[in-house]
């Protein structure tokens, strides 16, 4: 692969369009900072590393893949990928301008006003929006994205056209453990496979960039850490040992490390444009762009001298906080982009002459100061129109009926979810299924996919390392790309290492900025076979994930609401967490008719699974509704009638037909396997006693939750089936599932009313 001799010369033109594009963005920061008190939240200007956006959005141009590639600009980045844009490949309406609107909060602007500053992008022009303030997140989600478009976009490109991922990050967030995990899943996924492998694969499986570059997946990205010297107040020392960051892409394969000076546009166009090649071939590149941040952090943190602002002086500082050395500061004005080093290179080549130059600043500086008034004279969002849509994920896909006398099939609980996820893989292209150890002829480590590796193969059911953050992130990305991505923790309690992107990234920005996370996370819980694998393979996060406020979670109880619920989240926009009975496997109490034509279970809708007339006993969970479904018909032999309300939705729940079942019977209980004392149960308890209809129907003075016993799960087998809520019962037919402690609570609330 000949590199160098691919790539195109700048021209003076083009060396003449890097100084405007630098301009522009300094000219856009500059209005900003005279504009200071009308900006509400803080503001992190980039002065000093215009070059570093310039020349990889330029390469990007002149590769002819501007528009295609995805972009993933970190905060200082985002005014020069939007100046970028707008200049190198401008469409209406301009992003700059959409941009400036969410500085101001203005009603038109992308997010409404509900997050602001350069908490921004257009996914409809591929620039990655900054969902949270973990840079590397953002990063790292931008490489799903970029899994997305080889996957589906590549086949049939000549390999100049095929679109890249560019994802920007700065040295502090370089540091964090979900880098590692993201250039390690690079490295995985441009994993270049022996003849003899591909042989084996027979063709079945193997895509024509496969065939010619021998790897089964490919990540096309390119990583530049936008190395500005510093940290908020701590120095390379502190943050990582003054380490050789490009050094780091040694230890990943099929990927190299270059150091460039970040504030010569032309060295960074040359670098990415032989990165964006490298990509093309599926060989990752870590560029590390060296230059120093001409403000503070935030742009508070800069004390001006008397006057500087109204001469446009922004380099005429008395104080940085966190910065001591200020001689170090007025040093590195010298190397300014903008108004030193390459404004020195041109008029030394003869590109341009001082005034030229100086004309261009200052059209720059008018054209955004015009701007600035304009989008300030637009409508600010008010309280009224915000409250017209305050929903945290999308609506609800509407369910649809199996079609009548449609043959059906008995089918066990782990049989019936690898039915349907064929059947999804089957019918739509843009689905995959990947997870730690699930690409083998057992169908993972709980059997869940059996049969569905051999059928489909490792270019759309793959195993992951051992990184559910990165899993989790990939996974963001390819859904926000237009893929229906659906992954596996091997175990529920493993999510907690993915917490915090669920929490900053995915569950909010639905209501912030209306980003559709179509994604499916299949998280196996509760009792492992016959139990004993302790608090870190048996734990629930369904506590955990209903507050986050944008999750859907869902809970099958048997065959057949596992293919439906599966189904509907399959449908759904929005992000669904769906909760598997881990060892309900192939248990009787699981199995059902399953139909073989298409259905779908409503989301957001409870079921009454056993209908009764003296309590109402709400769960879910395929082994609490198994064992309320057998103690109510134990029950019943004593007189006492029980209502089984089954959630399904785990969250939203479904307070409407509780209601509905709590006026008939006048008692309610609350049964899950979730430990009592923060569990769900205190959550819905606390929703349902704040409902009028509700507290005028229920005739007892409190709700019984009843669940584990314990709040963490324990290995001892006596001391682990006495936490959980119910307990296994051996007849001839197998096990069954019933609950004491249901039936003495239940029994407690007859007496007292």
């Amino acid at each position: 692969m000949s590199i160098t001799s691919s790539i195109q010369a700048l021209t003076d033109a083009d060396r003449l369009t890097l100084f405007a594009l630098m301009a522009q963005t300094r000219a856009f920061q500059e209005t900003l900072l005279l504009n200071r008190r009308k900006i509400p939240g803080p503001l992190l200007v980039a002065m000093g590393q215009e070059a570093v956006s310039a020349g990889s959005f330029l390469a990007l141009h002149k590769a002819g893949i501007l528009e295609s590639s995805i972009k993933a600009p970190d905060h200082r980045i985002m005014f020069g990928a939007s100046i970028a844009m707008d200049v190198l490949s401008p469409k209406e309406p301009l992003l700059s301008r959409d941009l400036m609107r969410n500085f101001l909060v203005r009603a038109a602007g992308g997010n409404r006003g509900r997050d602001g500053n350069q908490h921004w992008g257009a996914l409809s022009r591929r620039i990655m929006p900054f969902m949270c303030s973990d840079m590397s997140v953002n990063a790292m989600i931008a490489v799903g994205y970029a899994e997305e478009l080889r996957r589906r976009e590549w086949s049939g490109l000549p390999e100049g056209e095929r679109p890249v991922g560019v994802v920007f990050f700065g040295d502090g967030a370089a540091q964090q453990g979900i880098v590692h995990e993201g250039m390690n899943w690079v490295a995985a996924s441009n994993f270049r496979r022996t003849p003899h492998e591909l042989m084996l694969l027979r063709g079945k499986w193997l895509d024509e960039v496969t065939r010619e570059l021998s790897v089964v997946r490919g990540a096309p990205v390119i990583f530049i850490i936008n190395n500005n010297s510093r940290a908020c107040f701590t120095d390379p020392g502190d943050s990582y040992g003054a380490s050789d960051l490009a050094r780091r892409a040694q230890g990943y394969a099929h990927m190299i490390g270059v150091d460039v000076d970040g504030t010569d546009p032309e060295a960074m166009y040359r670098e990415t444009a032989e990165a964006i090649v490298r990509a093309q071939h599926l060989e990752s590149t870590l560029i590390v762009a060296h230059n120093y941040r001409l403000s503070g952090h935030n742009a508070d943190q800069t004390i001006y001298k008397e006057g500087a602002l109204e001469r446009r002086d922004f380099f005429d500082v008395e104080r940085i906080f966190g910065l001591s050395d200020v001689a170090e500061f007025h040093e590195a004005v010298t190397r300014d982009p903008v108004t030193g080093l390459w404004s020195s290179t041109l008029r030394e080549r003869k590109v341009a002459s001082r005034e030229k130059l100086d004309d261009i600043l200052a059209s720059e500086r008018a054209q955004m100061d015009a701007l600035f008034a304009d989008v300030l004279s637009e409508p600010k969002i008010t309280v009224s129109k915000d409250a017209e849509d305050r929903s945290v994920f999308p609506s609800f896909p509407p369910a649809h009926e199996p079609e009548e006398g449609a043959p059906t099939e008995r089918m066990g609980y782990n049989k019936a979810f690898a039915w349907i996820l064929g059947k999804l893989l089957r019918e739509d292209a843009r689905t995959v299924y990947f997870g730690e150890d699930i690409a083998n002829s057992e169908g993972g480590v709980l059997a869940l996919t059996k049969g569905v590796f051999s059928e489909f193969g490792p270019a759309r059911v793959f195993n992951a390392a051992i990184s559910e953050e990165m899993i989790v992130a990939s996974a963001a990305g390819r859904a926000l790309a237009g893929g229906k991505p659906l992954f596996e923790f091997q175990f529920g309690s493993f999510w907690w290492d993915a917490a915090r992107i669920f929490a900053h990234a995915i569950a909010p920005n639905w209501f912030l900025k209306k980003m559709e996370y179509g994604l499916i996370a299949i998280a196996p819980c509760g009792v492992v076979h016959g139990g004993g694998s302790g608090h870190f393979h048996e734990d629930w996060p369904e506590r955990f994930l209903a507050p986050m406020r944008g999750i859907v979670v869902v809970a099958p109880a048997d065959a057949y609401e596992v293919v439906g619920l599966m189904r509907a989240a399959h449908e759904f926009k929005g992000p669904v967490v769906v909760l598997l009975q881990s060892a309900a496997a192939s248990l009787p109490d699981f199995f059902s008719l399953v139909p073989e034509t298409s259905y779908s279970i409503p989301l957001g809708e409870a079921h009454v699974a056993h209908e009764g007339a003296d309590v109402t006993v709400v769960t879910y969970g395929a082994a609490c509704v198994a064992a309320a479904k057998n103690e109510a018909g134990v029950l019943a032999k004593e007189g006492i009638s029980l209502e089984v309300v089954n959630l399904r939705t785990v969250y939203p729940w479904d307070t409407k037909t509780i209601i509905a079942s709590v006026q008939k019977t006048g008692r309610c209980v609350i049964f899950h396997e979730d430990y009592v004392g923060d569990g769900i149960g205190e959550q819905l308890a606390g929703a349902l006693s704040g409902d009028v209809k509700f507290l005028s129907y229920v005739k007892t003075p409190h709700i019984p939750v009843v669940g584990a016993s314990t709040p963490f799960s324990v290995t001892d087998l006596d001391l682990a089936w006495e936490r959980f809520p119910y307990e296994r019962e051996k007849t001839e037919h197998g096990v069954r599932h019933r609950s004491s402690k249901l039936a003495a609570a239940v029994r407690g609330l007859i007496h007292f009313s």
